[in-house]
């Protein structure tokens, strides 16, 4: 029996299959970003308490609160949830506040009014940054907070 020499592959042929593969491992990781968000949102709740319970606040986030665009077609901003506590109605915001190409996770406290209360460093180094950041910049993200808030939102 003759034996058939195999086909090696053209440079086009091993293009297509890494291609295939990367585009393969881009869908893998989409899904798992997809599906995992409930799991990284829980963490993330985990760790922003922890954070608040050394800075002694007696307060902690309690719920994610779903976001919707706010009215004006406004984007969300951050991460919403609900605080536990003793002001029970509150709400707040974790988002990056960024300054001089720096970026520092804060988290904002709304009152029952859906007024931003206080802004606070999650991070040490956001603590020594935050100090530097101009009033105008904080003001703007507080009002823009304000504006975004889902719970406010016309549906």
């Amino acid at each position: 029996m003759p034996v058939k020499a195999k086909k090696s592959f053209t440079p086009l042929q091993g293009t297509l299959i890494l291609a295939g593969w990367l585009a393969g491992l881009l869908v893998a990781a989409s899904l798992i970003w997809l599906l995992s968000g409930s799991l990284r949102e829980g963490i993330l709740l985990k760790r922003i308490n922890r954070l608040l319970k050394t800075q002694g606040y007696s307060w902690e986030l309690s719920s994610p609160i779903p976001s919707r665009p706010a009215a004006g077609g406004m984007q969300v901003l951050g991460s919403w949830y609900r605080i536990s506590g003793p002001d029970q109605d509150a709400s707040a915001c974790v988002f990056p506040l960024f300054t001089d190409g720096i970026g520092v996770l804060c988290l904002a406290r709304l009152n029952r009014d859906a007024k931003v209360e206080e802004l606070v460093a999650l991070t040490i180094h956001g603590e020594k940054v935050f100090s530097r950041i101009p009033e105008a910049q904080k003001d703007i993200y507080m009002r823009r907070i304000e504006k975004a808030n889902p719970e406010k939102a016309s549906p």
